[in-house]
């Protein structure tokens, strides 16, 4: 599923993965995109993100431009699997 989102999104231009992820994201969410705060804190460990709740929405911390875009990826499964509730939930991880 997500390779098709790629491929439509991304159309036949190049697109960084940080941005893809927010597209993804947008497309998921609709007019909640502007509760998702991504972005990318260096942390020495490459390609692993953080998705924490906050009191505006949820914050995805990528340590990297693919760790962000990782982290974009589990939080729009987690809300295909989850619904709402995914809007509560921490998780971290690492390729």
């Amino acid at each position: 599923m997500f390779i098709l989102h790629a491929l439509i999104l991304a159309g036949a231009q190049a697109i960084a993965p940080i941005d893809y992820g927010r597209r993804l994201l947008s497309s998921i969410t609709g007019e909640r995109a502007s509760r998702i705060h991504l972005r990318i804190q260096p942390d020495g460990s490459k390609e692993s993100y953080r998705i924490s709740p906050d009191a505006s929405g949820i914050s995805i911390i990528g340590s990297d431009q693919n760790g962000a875009m990782y982290g974009a990826l589990e939080f729009a499964e987690r809300l295909s699997i989850r619904g709402a509730s995914a809007w509560k939930t921490k998780a971290t991880g690492k390729p």
